[in-house]
């Protein structure tokens, strides 16, 4: 029992970690002239590849969402952080959100 709560407290507890810096982030660039790139959020999450991506076409370019999996033994956590078109900076897209849900729009990408 104790190995199934320790398993399921380190998923947990390192999503939460990756959300919570990811959201202080996005604080920050609201604030100040700081953009969220990919590169901020592999060093937030420890150079780990996304575990999906999905692209979406909305009427001025493309749309990215990489999701991220925090599994334990009895549940499965995701982080998904989406790129928008309107945060291009140099090149690269911009974090503008991130959220413990996979989106519906994300989903029915998914299921196609």
């Amino acid at each position: 029992m104790l190995a199934v709560v320790a398993i399921e407290g380190w998923a947990y507890l390192r999503m939460n970690l990756a959300h919570g810096q990811l959201i202080a982030e996005i604080r920050r660039a609201e604030s100040d002239d700081h953009k969220i790139t990919k590169d901020i959020v592999n060093k937030i999450l420890g150079g780990r590849a996304p575990d999906d991506s999905v692209a979406i076409k909305v009427a001025v370019g493309e749309e990215r969402y990489d999701l991220y999996y925090f599994s334990g033994l009895l549940k499965t956590r995701e982080l998904c952080i989406h790129y928008g078109v309107q945060g291009k900076f140099q090149g690269d897209p911009e974090v503008v959100e991130v959220t413990s849900v996979i989106p519906d729009e994300v989903l029915a990408k998914k299921v196609e």
